[in-house]
């Protein structure tokens, strides 16, 4: 199974309203859930990977790794970047073999690529018409260290970095884990962007996890690499 962030982009519109009123009123700090037990703290080593259109991907993510720290106490510390011309892939098992091609031999802990095909580009602008399902984020389900973003949208990279730390259930019914995001806009998303006690909880006893180790629901595997993604299984 892979972790993914649906968005109706279609329903979403109609939430608009609701979005510019939340923003009036809560501002940029509802996206922050600052903690006081986040310690012992952790820094993550990050290879980012960007096309040339997502021209503020540095950015983003060290804006939004600030507030991902401020709620668990990890660091994304970007120790590389890579900007492609364009990525060729729509599909999440496809995505995260490009991503996978594009990053081996690199030494970093995560890969985090943002941006999305032209094929992919016109699926969204589709969708704003004609409502579907559309995936927003994915990271891999053996090693948890691939993600990839379709555009800079900081509740997505949070959801799927709470997935590279959560391992005993996919999604909750409350907080950053859910398995539906609702936006009133690409990128402004209304769910809560806060871990459940649970999820905190998980993730702390797993804060100093090594990425090179299949997460535990796949211990059973023999296979001591990162996963060969060119050929991902269902």
């Amino acid at each position: 199974m892979r972790h993914k962030r649906y968005d109706y982009l279609f329903i979403s519109i109609l939430c608009l309203s609701i979005c510019i009123y939340i923003l009036s009123t809560f501002g940029c700090g509802g996206l922050s859930c600052p903690r006081t037990d986040t310690e012992p703290h952790r820094t993550v080593d990050v290879l980012l990977v960007y096309d040339t259109h997502a021209t503020d991907a540095y950015e983003f993510v060290e804006a939004c790794g600030c507030k991902w720290f401020e709620q668990t106490g990890i660091k994304l510390n970007i120790i590389e970047v890579m900007r492609i011309k364009e990525w060729k892939e729509s599909g999440y098992d496809e995505c995260l073999a490009e991503l996978k091609s594009l990053s081996d031999g690199h030494d970093c802990d995560m890969v985090i690529g943002i941006g999305m095909s032209l094929s992919s580009a016109m699926v969204h602008a589709t969708a704003l018409v004609v409502p579907m399902p559309v995936w927003m984020g994915v990271i891999d389900d053996n090693y948890r260290y691939l993600i990839r973003l379709k555009m800079n949208d900081c509740w997505t990279l949070q959801h799927e970095l709470a997935h590279a730390f959560v391992f005993t259930h996919d999604h909750s019914s409350t907080g950053l884990l859910t398995p539906l995001a609702w936006s009133c806009l690409p990128g402004i998303v209304l769910n809560s962007p806060c871990l459940n006690d649970e999820d905190i909880s998980e993730l702390q006893s797993n804060k100093f996890r090594d990425f090179k180790v299949l997460v535990p629901e796949n211990d059973g595997e023999t296979d001591t690499e990162r996963f060969d993604y060119t050929d991902p299984q269902s």
